[in-house]
């Protein structure tokens, strides 16, 4: 099981990560799952798996665009 506090650093990872939006209302927060950004997320992770390891290993979505 995980704790609170534990799904709220995973949770604080994807918003850094810009996977996830957290709008406030009053005390409870409402998480967006970005899924265009989780599909390219996802994309990458499935050319990582296919892919032998090598020099070309595939660069993360969020490093092309600061490329």
């Amino acid at each position: 099981t995980l704790t609170r506090q534990a799904v709220s650093k995973h949770i604080a990872v994807l918003e850094e990560a810009g996977l996830v939006t957290v709008r406030k209302l009053g005390r409870t927060n409402i998480h967006h799952l970005d899924t265009a950004k989780f599909a390219e997320v996802s994309s990458w992770l499935a050319a990582l798996m296919t892919t032998p390891p090598t020099h070309d290993t595939p660069t993360p979505p969020a490093e092309q665009e600061h490329a």
